[in-house]
């Protein structure tokens, strides 16, 4: 897989003003958080996407230099490679589909653990079948405003193991391509920093949680 570009983001349950402005300044957008899964609470979600990595490496540390600079924020930032991003779309919605094929093992993030890549799934679509079958193997889901989409629902799984996420990977865009009902947009990360202040991760699968 080829590198496509490299996005940043950063989650919070507080964000001071101040740091705030700094990190817009930065060219962070904003992404409204409308609802999601009970695992997984935050209050403030920015995103910034840059094509190449020594300007994504360069933005992360002034961002991890702006947050260290506020030691009330609460939250985490991560750096991740974007290694595939796609557009699906079925030929009919309205079908039945089965099960996803596996059913994921997942856990709390441990404070001593990180993940290695992610799979976002993301539709418009209400009452998705496929979304549901993803959350009942283990995907956890955000409702998002996405400004060029309105309101998304978005799906993902987190791993610990790059080659375990690469297979999970195909797994996922086997399902959603070979089911025929999913409409919508699927991706691949590759993480490559990351760092928490007082927040806890989403949940993962870790290395020797079985499929």
């Amino acid at each position: 897989m080829k590198v496509k570009n490299f996005d940043l983001h950063i989650v919070a349950n507080y964000l001071p003003s101040r740091l705030a402005e700094q990190l817009f300044h930065l060219g962070y957008l904003p992404q409204r958080v409308v609802g999601g899964d009970p695992r997984v609470r935050m209050h403030d979600l920015l995103s910034l996407k840059v094509d190449d990595k020594a300007t994504a490496d360069r933005l992360y540390t002034r961002s991890v230099s702006a947050i260290k600079g506020h030691p009330e924020f609460t939250g985490y930032i991560e750096e991740e490679a974007i290694l595939e991003d796609l557009a699906i779309h079925g030929a009919d919605l309205g079908r039945l589909i089965d099960d996803f094929p596996e059913k994921l093992q997942v856990n709390l993030c441990p404070p001593d653990r990180y993940k290695k890549c992610d799979i976002h799934v993301t539709t418009c679509r209400v009452n998705c079948q496929s979304v549901r079958k993803l959350l009942e193997a283990g995907f956890y889901f955000l409702s998002l405003d996405k400004k060029d989409l309105g309101v998304a629902q978005v799906c993902t799984i987190q791993l610990e193991d790059l080659a375990r996420g690469r297979q999970m990977w195909s797994t996922t865009l086997d399902y959603l391509r070979e089911s025929g009902a999913f409409e919508g947009y699927a991706k691949f990360e590759a993480t490559i920093r990351i760092e928490s202040f007082g927040f806890v991760l989403p949940p993962i699968v870790l290395n020797e949680s079985p499929f």
